[in-house]
């Protein structure tokens, strides 16, 4: 039997988590991110998920904690790190992330 769900973020949250590599790599926050706003619809096929999709509003980016790094983590930099992403995501003309599994 073939069912379809919906999900949002009153069902659960939505969480990234960021590292750092490379040479500077001890200079950058690891960051955890929740983004507030996202939709997803799996379809379920005998109890088992067989395909999904994610939409995600880009604008609902929030920087929760930022661990590591030289400079101290402030008051500001969740601020400053999340108008970077905005910024880098260019959130004005791409304002939604879709994710649809393949199979």
């Amino acid at each position: 039997m073939t069912d379809s769900w919906t999900l949002t973020g009153d069902d659960g949250d939505l969480l990234l988590h960021t590292g750092t590599a490379g040479r500077a790599a001890r200079t950058g926050h690891k960051l955890t991110i929740e983004m507030k706003g996202w939709t997803a619809q799996v379809t379920v096929d005998d109890g088992h998920p067989v395909a999904v999709t994610l939409t995600v509003d880009v604008d609902s980016l929030t920087v929760l904690k930022g661990e590591g790094g030289i400079a101290p983590w402030t008051g500001a930099e969740p601020g400053i790190a999340r108008s970077n992403a905005l910024k880098s995501l260019e959130v004005k003309k791409y304002p939604t992330i879709t994710y649809a599994s393949t199979g």
